[in-house]
């Protein structure tokens, strides 16, 4: 069975350069000016972190086209282990407050804008 994942939005956030750290972390004084890579190799970026992290994750082939990924799986638990795994990805990268993770039935998954983002408390030391 395949599985797509759409991660249109995601992508289209990258390459906007709207993707920021989490607000607890501060950014040092000589990446203030720098924030990442913008435009179109922004895009490609977090796609390719996304398909590798999938791949190292599952040990199965990912294969990319455009902003969309796919991938071959046995059976039902091997979608709720990629939905996790996604899960997983966007908390590593510090996404999970903007981004959510939707199923799109048997065909795949899409990666989402939060409607209302989630404000996180701050961090006392």
């Amino acid at each position: 069975m395949r599985v797509a994942i759409d991660a249109g939005e995601l992508a289209s956030a990258a390459k906007r350069g709207e993707l920021r750290r989490p607000s607890g972390e501060e950014m040092p004084a000589e990446q203030e000016e720098k924030t990442g890579p913008t435009g179109p190799e922004a895009e490609r970026t977090i796609i390719d972190e996304l398909a590798t992290f999938l791949s190292e994750r599952l040990g199965k082939e990912v294969l990319i086209s455009g902003s969309e990924l796919s991938l071959e799986v046995e059976d039902r638990a091997a979608r709720k282990r990629i939905k996790q795994l996604l899960k997983k990805f966007l908390y590593k990268q510090g996404l999970d407050g903007e981004f959510r993770v939707i199923s799109l039935g048997e065909e795949g998954f899409k990666i989402k804008y939060r409607r209302f983002p989630r404000i996180r408390p701050p961090r006392w030391v």
